[in-house]
């Protein structure tokens, strides 16, 4: 988890996610999942390391150019699986995402360009995507279905409903976008998600949660006072090592000190 923002959280797993949703309080009713792209920025402007950067630019423009309180969603989804929460647009909030369709919504911004010709989703992202829809249906106690899980291209630019949600028949008027891409999960109508998308929700299993991409790598760690050298077993995830402290600190001569209190691991020699 990453908290180095006073607007976000950052969460780098699907697993603590999950976790920390387990904890949160939500007062307002909620019946429908929005599924929203972002068009831009897209994936050329993502990397592993400037998510923080990349949301305080959403936040900017939402608040400066359309003049809204905070950011419009609640949750956005990244690349690499991450997702983070604003607090400036907590769940009890309603969320700026599709007219007509926010009083009872928790509004999710899919990093990414997904109309025909635009980004091809990353694996991670996919699973993350699947992941949160389901985790959220859970949450909130809601079927998995087209008329709980929606996209913004079902509405008109009035805030109608140009869809029947149950059977996919179209109904008068035009989509006010065609966001959430015209090519997510295999097309942005009624019928495609529950052709596609639907499905995959509810094959997903929650219980057995798909690991993030990890590989084992191996770090020369130098002790500069003596020029010893060792090599320390670790592992790199979403484009960041990680090693064992307990390695660490044997190759230091060092101790493992932990503070239950602020759950904080630490060095001591």
């Amino acid at each position: 988890m990453n908290n180095n923002s006073t607007h976000f959280t950052i969460f780098k797993s699907r697993q603590q996610f999950k976790e920390w949703l387990a904890t949160q309080r939500v007062t307002r009713t909620i019946k429908q999942i929005q599924n929203h792209h972002t068009w831009k920025p897209s994936y050329a402007n993502c990397s592993p390391y400037n998510h923080t950067a990349v949301l305080e630019g959403m936040r900017n423009f939402h608040m400066k150019t359309n003049g809204w309180s905070d950011i419009a969603q609640h949750l956005t989804t990244f690349p690499d699986g991450s997702i983070a929460y604003s607090h400036g647009r907590p769940f009890n909030t309603a969320p700026a995402g599709i007219k007509g369709a926010n009083a009872h919504g928790i509004c999710i911004e899919h990093i990414g360009n997904f109309d025909a010709g635009g980004d091809t989703m990353s694996e991670e992202h996919k699973q993350t995507i699947l992941f949160l829809n389901a985790a959220l249906c859970d949450k909130f106690k809601l079927p998995i279905t087209t008329e709980s899980i929606v996209y913004h291209a079902w509405w008109d630019a009035g805030g109608n409903c140009i869809y029947d949600l149950r059977t996919g028949s179209r109904r008068s008027g035009a989509s006010v976008k065609s966001c959430p891409g015209t090519q997510f999960f295999g097309g942005n109508t009624v019928l495609a998600a529950q052709q596609h998308f639907i499905p995959l929700i509810r094959q997903y299993n929650l219980q057995e949660e798909p690991a993030m991409n990890q590989t084992k790598v191996k770090v020369e760690v130098t002790d500069q006072t003596t020029g010893s050298k060792d090599e320390v077993n670790g592992y790199l995830i979403e484009g960041r090592t990680y090693l064992e402290l307990r390695k660490i600190a044997e190759l230091f001569g060092a101790k493992i000190t932990y503070d239950a209190s602020t759950k904080k691991a630490g060095l001591l020699k």
